[in-house]
């Protein structure tokens, strides 16, 4: 059994730097960097989080959220590519329309993945006002390495309806495995939702889909979850 979470990328295409600065941005070297090995342990056996451990910049990647340079909240991290998954889910988003649509006239910077003393952060490049090309390495917020309640209520529902699929239908439940994320939040609602998913009738559908997922989502405890869990945190324009 295959499962496939699309997640769609808005081009931002309103917030393309004016005068060329843009295409200077993306012509820009990348700093000298020293090609010596971070460390000399492997990054299985540096005691590292698995999430962002790393031996070379090609091993990490960037997830960054819809016209994240916009917000003061929006989450840019940079995780090992063996967690792409877990990028996805910290980056989720419905719905991404334009940056400028959304009020944004910032330029984007340019961002790079890189792997720093054993962990997987970034480098923004950018231009200053002056035309002066600008490189900075940015860590990654550990307050943003976790999933927002919403994105934890929507992750796990669907690995119980996965598993719920798997239990009426006798097949193995690895499939299933991708979409677990640790249980942090204490909404009882939430509790409530997942015992309803894993008592819920058997579908008819044979694969876990789009269709046993509007089912969940129907379910009283889950709309009462929807409700009375997701408090997600307003947006702050960030000014120029």
């Amino acid at each position: 059994m295959t499962i496939v979470i699309a997640v769609a990328t808005a081009a931002c295409s309103g917030s393309t730097a004016p005068g060329g600065r843009q295409a200077a941005l993306e012509a820009a070297p990348p700093p000298v960097t020293s090609t010596a090995p971070v460390d000399a342990a492997p990054a299985a056996t540096r005691g590292a989080d698995e999430r962002f451990a790393c031996d070379a910049d090609s091993e990490c990647e960037i997830w960054s959220s819809c016209c994240a340079y916009c917000f003061e909240n929006g989450t840019v991290v940079s995780l090992s590519k063996k967690f792409a998954a877990y990028g996805s889910l910290l980056t989720f988003t419905l719905y991404c329309p334009s940056c400028a649509e959304g009020g944004c006239t910032m330029s984007p910077p340019k961002r790079t993945a890189i792997c720093k003393a054993g962990t997987c952060a970034r480098r923004d490049t950018t231009i200053d006002p002056t035309g002066k090309v600008v490189s900075v390495e940015v860590d990654n917020d550990p307050a943003q390495l976790e999933p927002r309640e919403e994105i934890e209520l929507f992750a796990t529902a669907m690995h119980h309806a996965c598993l719920r699929v798997t239990t009426c239908n006798r097949t193995a439940t690895a499939a299933c495995d991708e979409l677990i994320l640790p249980q942090r939040s204490t909404c009882a609602a939430a509790k409530r939702c997942y015992e309803a998913i894993d008592q819920m009738k058997c579908p008819a559908a044979k694969t876990f889909d789009f269709g046993v997922l509007d089912a969940v989502s129907k379910l009283p405890d889950c709309e009462e979850a929807m409700r009375a869990c997701v408090n997600p945190t307003p947006s702050t324009m960030v000014t120029p």
